[in-house]
């Protein structure tokens, strides 16, 4: 899809769709509805009265011209309340708006920059959100299907009359594409079935990726990890004919500056649970267990793309979880590259221990704070369900920041407490500590086990694992 800005009057656009909007209770529509309303003789205002238009969030109504005007049709979007406006409103009403449009075969789309004018939002972040709505609401995965049925729309233009809000738009435009496409690469990794995406695959598919926009990447095979002790990444492998691999990004933003942001993926390519075996009710959807990884590598494209003023490295340690003969066991003690040691209480906390190493070699390279992201438990997915993503760490003010981005990318976070007293039930007879903490707290003991790897670098832990996978389209 081609998405660019166009200079006009939004009555004067010659396209296919035009889309515009409405706050709900509104009885007299201003800005641009208002001049199409105006255009059209009231029809808009008439509808608004009978009651067939009212303005609430995700209504879609569409007005055929028949040949009267430029514009096909008009699309009217309801935003719902104005004071719960926000850019991810944007996002949705674009994405709801495009998918319907894309039912009926609409091949060229224009719409106002939604945001922009009554509600005051600022131009660029408002055409970033219609950039990524448009995109990633329309995203399919269907590469293996011999014959896709799935009309595309071939473009769309964001409309702007006032000179002093083209540039932002453009600009707006230029960093939600690419950030969708980096979403887009992630979800398609996420997609993948382990037999075309093991270890070795994500990491040839990454250095491609890296390859081609100039971000440094380095992959350590199986004699590197085993060269650096990396117990947890060669224990969960170990079940495995397919090796695991250490995915490292590194992008310098900021060469004078002695601060260096660590992203930790978990990459575990497909997860059986190992020894622990899962239950084989949608075991397939485990092919997704690298979600984390695939965030991480999308993040290290769009930061390398935007050229951001910062230094950051980006840790993927990808393995499969297998029962072969030479796997993990429960009981089994494995030594991490920190060189602490580990009881095995079950198998499938493997991601954990995947990301314990992952964590060390971040800090030996020099990295100053932590965020690692992960499908870590299914307890995440109890407490909070498929809306948000847990959040735990060590540095309140770090977390903060991760909070507030909410309000722009719309992604929901809870933080949840990482007591001292939780540390106990890791406690292991045998070793160090053990790999789980029972099902109690199960999210909050996993986060427990990794700040054992942390020490005293500020750090953030993101459990994933409600978010990363959806059935179905959502609104």
């Amino acid at each position: 899809m081609e998405i660019s800005c166009l200079k006009s009057e939004v009555s004067s656009v010659e396209t296919e769709a035009l889309v515009i909007n409405l706050f709900e209770d509104v009885k007299v529509p201003g800005g641009a509805t208002g001049a199409i309303d105006t255009v059209l003789g009231g029809k808009i205002s008439r509808l608004i009265n009978s009651g067939e238009i009212s303005g609430k969030k995700n209504e879609i109504t569409i007005i055929h011209t028949f040949g009267e005007f430029k514009f096909e049709r008009i699309i009217i979007c309801g935003l719902g309340k104005q004071d719960k406006f926000n850019y991810d409103t944007v996002r949705q009403i674009m994405a709801i708006t495009m998918r319907q449009l894309r039912k009926i075969k609409v091949s060229r789309v224009a719409t106002i920059c939604h945001g922009s004018g009554i509600a005051g939002l600022d131009p660029k972040l408002c055409a970033v959100a219609i950039t990524e709505g448009a995109l990633l609401g329309t995203y399919q995965f269907s590469k293996y299907k011999s014959k896709s049925t799935t009309d595309t729309i071939e473009s769309l233009q964001v409309i702007e009359n006032d000179d002093q809000k083209i540039q932002p738009i453009k600009d707006g435009i230029n960093d939600g594409l690419i950030l969708a496409d980096s979403t887009i690469i992630a979800r398609d990794l996420g997609n993948e079935p382990g037999n075309i995406l093991p270890p070795r695959e994500l990491a040839d598919r990454t250095k491609g990726f890296s390859s081609s926009i100039g971000l440094d990447c380095t992959i350590l095979d199986k004699s590197q990890i085993q060269q650096l002790g990396m117990g947890g990444i060669l224990g969960v492998s170990a079940g495995s004919h397919e090796e695991p691999r250490l995915i490292v990004m590194e992008h310098l933003g900021n060469p004078n500056s002695t601060q260096k942001i660590s992203l930790c993926g978990k990459g575990i390519t497909f997860d059986t649970g190992g020894i622990s075996l899962k239950p084989p009710l949608n075991m397939g959807a485990m092919k997704g267990d690298m979600a984390g990884a695939a965030a991480v590598i999308g993040a290290m494209i769009a930061i390398k793309k935007l050229n951001l003023p910062i230094n950051v490295l980006g840790v993927v340690a990808s393995a499969e979880n297998m029962p072969g003969g030479g796997a993990m066991r429960p009981g089994d003690i494995i030594t991490m590259m920190n060189g602490k040691h580990v009881e095995v209480d079950n198998t499938d906390a493997e991601g954990r221990l995947v990301l314990g190493d992952a964590i060390e070699y971040s800090k030996q390279q020099g990295c100053t704070s932590i965020i690692d992201v992960a499908t870590l438990t299914g307890a995440a997915i109890v407490a909070l369900g498929n809306d948000s993503a847990a959040v735990m760490g060590n540095n309140q003010e770090l977390i903060d920041q991760l909070i507030s981005t909410s309000k722009i990318t719309g992604e929901q976070y809870w933080q949840l407490p990482i007591f001292d007293n939780y540390r106990t039930q890791l406690d292991s007879i045998y070793a160090d500590m053990k790999n789980t903490g029972g099902q109690p707290a199960g999210s909050i003991t996993a986060g427990k086990f990794i700040q054992e790897f942390v020490g005293d670098t500020p750090w953030i832990h993101l459990d994933i694992a409600g978010m990363s996978r959806l059935a179905s389209t959502k609104d």
